[in-house]
C-alpha cells in the first residue's frame, strides 16, 4: 500500500477574501486531503468569517498576519511554518480541478526514486488564453525570440523558459525545470532549506523561476499533466502597465546574472531574447489600437529599464 502525501496547503493572500475562500474550499476537497491550511495574510482578512464558509469540516485552519506586504517573505514563513512533509502553494486566485491530489498521489507512487523528488508541478490553464492563429503565430515569433520552446517548463539558452500550454503535450509525467509558484507541491525540507531569494520581494515576479532553477540543480522535479487547475487572475492582482513592463526586464536580468551569465551563447540568446520581447510589445500595440497606450506603456517601462544599470548578483552589479 501506497504511503499517502501529508501536506499543508498554504496560501498567501491580501484583501481578496472571496478568491481564497473558493481556492480554499477547492483544496480541501481533494482526496487526499490537505491535513491543514495555513494562510499568511497581508491585509484585512477577516478570519472567523472564513472559519464560517469553509465549514466545521474542514481542517485546521491557521492564519499569520503580517504588518510589511511582500509575497516572498510570506511563502519563506509558510517553509518555516509548515508541520507537514509537503507543502502545496497556492495562488488565492488558482482553483484546483477535481483529481488534483489523486493524480499527485499517483505520480509519486510511480516515481523511480520518491526521496530524490522535490517538488511537483501541477498543470495551469490560464483563463482566457486563446488558440486562435493569431495566438499561434506569436507563439512562433517566441520560439523563434528564445522566449518559449517546445519541452514545456525546461529553460532555453536565453535564460526564459518554455511555458506551460506552449509546448509539446504530455499525458504522463515528466521532468521539469520550473515550477510556477502558486500551483506547486513542494518537499518541505527543501522548500524550507532554499528558500525564494528575498532580492525578488515586492511583486516577485519571477522568485518562482529562480528558486525551481536551483532546487532543479540539486534534486527532481515533475509536473503531472492531469493535476490541472484553472489560474483566473484576479484583477486585483495587476500593476501599472509601466511598472509591469520595469519588472519584466529588471528581474528576468537578474535571474540570467545569477544563473546564466560567463557564457557568450546565453550572453547571445539573453540579449536576442530581450530584444524580441520589446519588439513583439511594440508590434502589438501598433498592431492593436484600441489597447496601444497599454501595450505602448509596457514598451515604454521595459526600454526604461534597460537603460538602467544591472542589478547587483551577489556583489557584482
Amino acid at each position: 500500500m501506497s504511503e499517502p502525501l501529508v501536506y499543508t496547503v498554504v496560501v498567501p493572500t491580501m484583501n481578496r477574501p472571496e478568491e481564497l475562500c473558493k481556492c480554499l474550499k477547492l483544496a480541501i476537497a481533494q482526496d487526499p486531503a490537505p491535513a491543514e491550511l495555513l494562510v499568511i495574510d497581508d491585509g484585512r482578512l477577516d478570519e472567523d468569517a472564513l472559519r464560517s464558509s469553509l465549514g466545521k469540516a474542514a481542517p485546521p485552519l491557521r492564519v499569520e498576519r503580517k504588518e510589511r506586504p511582500g509575497l516572498v517573505a510570506s511563502l519563506n514563513i509558510a517553509g518555516k511554518l509548515c508541520r507537514t512533509p509537503w507543502l502545496l502553494a497556492l495562488d488565492d486566485d488558482i482553483y484546483l480541478e477535481a483529481g488534483y491530489m489523486r493524480a499527485c498521489q499517483d505520480a509519486v507512487d510511480r516515481h523511480p526514486d520518491r526521496a530524490r523528488l522535490a517538488a511537483i508541478a501541477g498543470y495551469p490553464l490560464l483563463a482566457g488564453r486563446s488558440r486562435t492563429w493569431r495566438a499561434a503565430i506569436r507563439l512562433a515569433i517566441e520560439r523563434l525570440f528564445l522566449l518559449n520552446g517546445l519541452a514545456e517548463g525546461r529553460f532555453l539558452p536565453s535564460s526564459y523558459f518554455t511555458d506551460f500550454e506552449c509546448g509539446r503535450p504530455h499525458r504522463e509525467p515528466w521532468a521539469v525545470e520550473h515550477v510556477p509558484g502558486g500551483l506547486a507541491l513542494w518537499r518541505t525540507d527543501v522548500f524550507r532549506d532554499l528558500g525564494y531569494d528575498p532580492w525578488f520581494e515586492g511583486y516577485a515576479y519571477g522568485c518562482d523561476m529562480e528558486l525551481a532553477y536551483r532546487a532543479t540543480r540539486q534534486w527532481e522535479a515533475i509536473c503531472v499533466p492531469t493535476a490541472r487547475a484553472l489560474h483566473d487572475k484576479s484583477p486585483r492582482s495587476r500593476v501599472p502597465n509601466a511598472r509591469m513592463g520595469e519588472l519584466k526586464v529588471r528581474n528576468q536580468r537578474y535571474f540570467y546574472r545569477k544563473h546564466f551569465a560567463g557564457s557568450l551563447l546565453h550572453f547571445v540568446c539573453f540579449h536576442w531574447a530581450l530584444l524580441g520581447q520589446v519588439a513583439m510589445l511594440t508590434l502589438a500595440a501598433l498592431t492593436a489600437p484600441r489597447s496601444f497606450g497599454v501595450r505602448i506603456s509596457e514598451v515604454a517601462g521595459m526600454i526604461a529599464e534597460i537603460c538602467r544599470p544591472w542589478p547587483i548578483v551577489g556583489g557584482r552589479s
